[in-house]
């Protein structure tokens, strides 16, 4: 119906004559191709939202909430943290010994350091090679694989984890899914987070 429309349009001389009607079409097929590509392309690179433009103010180490693991009702571990006032939750763990400080971003995929963390726990910067592609909120941000030693938050560890270091300045490291999920639970409950082992 609408190809016949844009026809009796063309044909009767109005604002699809002329060269209009052509710019009009491509216009059209090139914001649709780009809709595609888009969505084809971003669902294959790791998706990353707002790994860049999260916590642009982090509260120093100091400031963080600490909580003790206390044990819940099954007998298993667990650390509830309370959420900062722009309402990200943040995570001190030890990593390869050094203490390093995360945000949860449960729409990041891996374990995410920034440089400086990378430096503080012991990754030879020399040594980083930038072959991984991200899509973020800022465009497209390069990162380099590296495996930690051991990843700590109380009693919970795991060891030879699989992380990337952006190239970029990042003023917070990030705790993916890919170390979330290792926990038995996770779970927000107002404006704590809860993490169970």
């Amino acid at each position: 119906m609408k190809q016949a429309e844009f026809k009796d349009v063309e044909d009767a001389g109005g604002w699809g004559s002329g060269l209009l009607w052509p710019a009009a079409r491509f216009v059209v097929i090139f914001a649709l191709l780009a809709a595609v590509a888009h969505w084809a392309f971003g669902a294959a690179e790791v998706a990353q939202p707002q790994a860049i433009d999260v916590a642009q103010s982090v509260p120093p180490r100091s400031a963080a909430l600490r909580e003790s693991p206390e044990a819940d009702e099954d007998g298993g571990r667990e650390l509830a943290v309370r959420a900062e006032r722009s309402g990200h939750f943040l995570v001190d763990a030890v990593v390869n010994g050094a203490d390093v400080r995360f945000v949860v971003d449960t729409g990041a995929s891996t374990l995410v350091l920034s440089r400086d963390d990378a430096a503080r726990v012991g990754i030879d910067s020399h040594a980083l090679v930038f072959s991984e592609r991200f899509a973020t909120a800022n465009g497209v941000a390069l990162g380099a694989p590296v495996t930690l030693r051991e990843f700590r938050v109380g009693s919970f560890s795991l060891h030879d984890v699989r992380a990337t270091v952006m190239a970029g300045p990042m003023p917070v490291s990030l705790l993916g899914m890919s170390v979330l999920s290792r926990f038995a639970g996770h779970e927000v409950q107002g404006d704590k987070l809860i993490l169970r082992w």
